[in-house]
């Protein structure tokens, strides 16, 4: 009885010993907490390994006429290499936003390492010659794109396809310290009467407060001084009466209450 019962204690001895062993700290925490370890561990590896850094930056637009895949690299440069996590779309969009041309940026971060970007585009509506020869290009709004420098600012409109406008240089002001042509909202207003009526300006000549408008099929004269409205309207009737009687204006001055017509024969 004795030695069974030494042998009894012997037992229960290293089952103690054995559950002390289990219970030790370290393999209690490493049983317990075995997932996030393992999850910390995998994150430190994609981390160390650069899966999460910035690898392309994609301009997902298919229809931009001025901004390409390449300008949105430039523009974005500083962000490639970046951790995923720690880039702000919102910085992203400020920088891609610098390039005069774009007027609204979205910048969309795609799992694991990619930023995908859309763009709306300011599109080029006038070049105004200046005193030193040099060309404006301003959008619709009247925003200032570009210059263009040791160009014929004529031929270069033409092959644009934009407005061609000679006038005062006071015509193009500082808005929130940028350059803005006023103008523009005006020409604007009067390109779409006239596109009605498949009419395109060609260029623009102020003097005096005077616009002599040259288009592909007649000259139109306005005054700056007198309402826009009550012009446009004259001329839209003018216009109207001149296509249902199958008549093509050689000039049009919309200056006058009854407009001053000179017919193509």
């Amino acid at each position: 009885m004795d030695s069974i019962e030494k042998e009894l204690s012997k037992e229960r001895k290293v089952i103690y010993e054995n559950r002390k062993i289990l219970r030790s700290k370290p393999l209690v925490f490493a049983q317990r907490y075995i997932w996030f370890l393992l999850a910390t561990l995998v994150i430190a590896l994609t981390v160390v390994f650069g899966v999460y850094d910035i690898k392309k930056i994609l301009l997902v637009n298919n229809s931009t006429e001025y901004i390409k895949q390449r300008d949105i690299e430039d523009l974005t440069e500083e962000y490639f290499g970046k951790n995923f996590f720690c880039v702000n779309p919102e910085r992203v969009e400020e920088s891609i936003k610098t390039n005069s041309y774009i007027k609204n940026a979205d910048v969309e971060k795609i799992f694991p390492n990619r930023l995908d970007v859309q763009i709306e585009e300011y599109k080029p509506f006038i070049l105004f010659e200046m005193e030193d020869k040099s060309c404006k290009v301003f959008s619709e709004e009247g925003k200032f794109l570009e210059v263009k420098e040791e160009v014929d600012c004529e031929t270069f409109a033409e092959k644009e396809m934009v407005i061609y406008f000679i006038g005062k240089e006071t015509q193009v002001v500082q808005e929130d310290n940028e350059e803005h042509f006023y103008m523009a909202d005006d020409i604007l207003n009067i390109s779409k009467v006239l596109k009605e009526f498949d009419i395109v300006i060609e260029d623009v000549v102020m003097s005096d407060d005077i616009l002599n408008i040259s288009t592909d099929s007649m000259i139109l004269v306005m005054d700056i001084n007198q309402e826009q409205e009550i012009q446009l309207a004259r001329l839209y009737i003018v216009l109207e009466e001149l296509e249902k009687i199958d008549k093509q204006a050689e000039s049009i001055d919309v200056r006058f209450e009854r407009p001053v017509i000179q017919i193509d024969n």
